[in-house]
């Protein structure tokens, strides 16, 4: 829906509703736009006003009454570009000063060693984390494809795999036997992963298990409706964990 992308855009809920009705109405003085809305005045203002700053509106005024009208909506295509600019001017600025804030990081000595994630992007985030920590080791994993959800499915096979081959990361997996574990297994070569499956009956895994870097372990549970991931950094845990999946991918 258009509501939907304007927000996307990062307009607020009544950013969105100004907008469309001056869209749909041509030049008006705010007032006008107020009273259809059922809106403060002063509220449908200083809307306007953003909207004016975001550059898809702008002011007339005439005979001492300002007019407010919103710009072609060729004009939220030029507001795109220039918010995307903006964020990889702003990622450039975060990359430059990552040192400062790992500064600030090692100076925590409390801070935590476990970490949680909700939803489908923070589990993206766990992903990211392996990403992260170098070829040095294999990223060791017990998983159940088939539990994989469909709104994670395409980023692990269109981004994360494919940037596993390109920072030569290897990975031996544990997977549950399954028709889906088969076709997973014929793409080893591709992904520079050895995979071994074993009995669901005697090995049923309800999350994925990984362990990866010099001391990271993540767990991730795909069950409906309780997307969660946890990264727990720790050497002891990452070596019996490991000890344990060499036991069984042997």
């Amino acid at each position: 829906m258009i509501e939907d992308l304007l927000k996307d855009l990062g307009f607020s809920e009544k950013e969105v509703k100004v907008y469309l009705l001056a869209l749909k109405l041509g030049m008006q003085p705010a007032s006008i736009l107020a009273k259809h809305l059922k809106m403060n005045r002063v509220t449908t203002y200083v809307i306007c006003k953003k909207l004016i700053e975001r550059g898809v509106a702008n002011v007339v005024t005439r005979n001492n009454i300002q007019y407010f009208t919103v710009e072609n909506p060729e004009a939220l295509v030029r507001y795109a570009d220039h918010q995307r600019q903006e964020w990889g001017r702003r990622k450039k600025d975060l990359e430059n000063y990552l040192p400062e804030f790992s500064s600030y990081l090692r100076d925590m000595s409390a801070l935590p060693k476990v970490r949680f994630y909700e939803g489908a992007e923070g589990i993206k985030t766990v992903y990211e984390d392996t990403l992260m920590q170098g070829n040095e080791y294999p990223i060791r994993a017990f998983l159940a494809v088939d539990t994989i959800p469909k709104e994670l499915r395409g980023f692990l096979v269109h981004d994360y795999m494919a940037r596993l081959v390109k920072q030569k990361i290897k990975s031996e997996i544990i997977v549950t036997d399954s028709p889906e574990a088969r076709r997973y297994l014929r793409h080893d070569k591709k992904y520079l992963r050895k995979t071994v499956m074993v009995s669901p009956q005697n090995f049923p895994f309800e999350t994925e298990v990984a362990m990866y870097g010099r001391d990271r372990v993540a767990f991730i549970s795909f069950r409906a409706g309780d997307l969660t991931g946890v990264i727990i950094e720790n050497e002891a845990i990452h070596r019996t964990l490991c000890g344990v999946f060499e036991l069984m991918f042997k």
